[in-house]
């Protein structure tokens, strides 16, 4: 059943995949308007869970073996990957789309439409490591605390949650559609009939589609404290280039100060400050 809070989520999410399922994960310009390769699209999680998996292994944080749980899963493009080095996992989404086509993608992992606010149908104390990233940035913060406490409740004793979100919005600034700009989204709204009558006169040339997606940043202390509640402890948190328009998949980690700093110094409006918390659910928490 859907929460209220976000159906408007769902139908957003529902329209990106039916227009373009690859490139509203990865929004690489060149590859707009279903230009992806689908092995080439699929190779690129293979890269970004190597990617995490080595800065792991640098920072000394141990991967566990077992199940994962990939929350936001897509089309299962990190799924696909994942699938590699555990022995099972089950990915969930808000898009009943986006699950119908992980489930063509990729075989041998379970698939579910996640559609409420809690991990409704995964058991307590179920998985080994439950990954999440470019996915709780899209969601309100109030979702977004629900999540982290639920990837807590999920972990067995031992696990391991790796999730990105941004903490911090640099260099904040409004930005504010031009007049006509918002007439003609008001008109949109306003006058459904009048879009289908252009679109049947004068369709477009080539493919156009309007993606929808938010950014909602959750912070530091925040996390921690929801995480700490939930028994985890951190072991890691860098910063990262999730929320940069190059990443498409290619991962970097930076000291958080260095990349804060390096943001402010660009001058760009509106720079969001990303982390990837690596999180212990401690033995305490049985």
């Amino acid at each position: 059943m859907t929460d209220e809070g976000l159906e408007r989520y769902v139908h957003e999410w529902e329209g990106n995949a039916t227009a373009d399922p690859f490139w509203v994960i990865l929004t690489d310009p060149e590859r707009y308007g279903r230009r992806w390769d689908t092995e080439e699209f699929f190779a690129t999680g293979v890269e970004e869970v190597r990617r995490v998996f080595a800065f792991m292994a640098g920072a000394a944080v141990r991967r566990p073996g077992g199940r994962f749980l990939d929350f936001g899963c897509g089309v299962g493009r990190i799924s696909r990957a994942l699938r590699l080095h555990y022995e099972g996992g089950v990915g969930v989404d808000i898009s009943a789309r986006m699950v119908e086509l992980a489930r063509t993608h990729v075989p041998r992992v379970e698939f579910v439409v996640n559609q409420g606010p809690a991990l409704a149908g995964i058991p307590d104390a179920s998985v080994d490591f439950v990954w999440s990233h470019i996915v709780l940035q899209h969601i309100p913060d109030r979702f977004q605390r629900g999540y982290l406490a639920e990837f807590m409740r999920v972990l067995r004793p031992g696990g391991l949650a790796a999730f990105q979100l941004p903490v911090e919005i640099l260099n904040p600034r409004e930005v504010r559609p031009s007049s006509w700009h918002r007439f003609k989204q008001a008109l949109k709204r306003g006058l459904p009939a009048l879009v289908s009558l252009k679109r049947l006169l004068r369709p477009a040339a080539g493919f156009h589609y309007e993606f929808r997606y938010e950014m909602h940043v959750l912070h530091d202390r925040e996390v921690r404290e929801i995480c700490s509640r939930g028994g985890g402890v951190v072991e890691a948190s860098p910063a990262t280039n999730s929320c940069e328009p190059e990443h498409n998949g290619r991962v970097e980690f930076y000291e958080t100060g260095a990349r804060r700093e390096e943001l402010l110094r660009s001058g760009l409006p509106n720079r969001y400050l990303s982390r990837m918390y690596f999180v212990r659910k401690t033995e305490a928490a049985r």
